[in-house]
């Protein structure tokens, strides 16, 4: 890669969560997941795609693998 040398590189991290963040993030996410669960729970219906869509790909591990096929693995990670 070149570039001129009047051109700035952005530094990378902007773009990246530090660590940090990223595991008071997840506490955030997965703190409103139950809470959006529990509330599906006394209304007796079910979570879609709709109510967690803005928190899908975030949390540690992520909102997402809750409904994927091999979903049983995520018993072991639980206590991360």
């Amino acid at each position: 890669m070149s570039h001129n040398e009047d051109q700035l590189i952005p530094n990378l991290y902007r773009y990246i969560m530090p660590r940090e963040a990223e595991f008071i993030d997840s506490q955030r996410v997965w703190t409103e997941y139950a809470l959006k669960r529990q509330e599906a729970i006394t209304q007796n219906k079910r979570l879609t795609l709709e109510d967690l869509e803005d928190t899908w790909d975030r949390g540690i591990p992520r909102i997402n693998t809750l409904f994927e096929k091999d979903r049983h693995v995520l018993a072991y990670d639980k206590g991360w």
